[in-house]
């Protein structure tokens, strides 16, 4: 989970059996290059938890993964 303003960096991340893969809230970003993901319902979720904060947003390059993809009204995915 990240959340409260954080920018999240990855390279390479592996999640295996989850519910939720990445969870990315309020005001937060990740930015994730080669993301694999398997066994998990939900792949990412980005959301706006508190109502201080805004919505999240996720910059996706090379993403493996067979499960759904929550976003909500004030967040933002982009698949480069």
């Amino acid at each position: 989970s990240i959340g409260e303003k954080t920018k999240f960096i990855s390279d390479n991340i592996f999640i295996n059996n989850s519910e939720v893969g990445i969870a990315v809230k309020d005001l937060s970003t990740f930015d994730g290059r080669i993301s694999n993901i398997k066994k998990t319902n939900i792949c990412i979720h980005l959301f706006k938890k508190k109502q201080e904060f805004g919505g999240a947003f996720a910059r996706l390059k090379d993403i493996s993964c067979e499960g759904k993809y929550l976003i909500d009204n004030n967040s933002i995915i982009k698949f480069e």
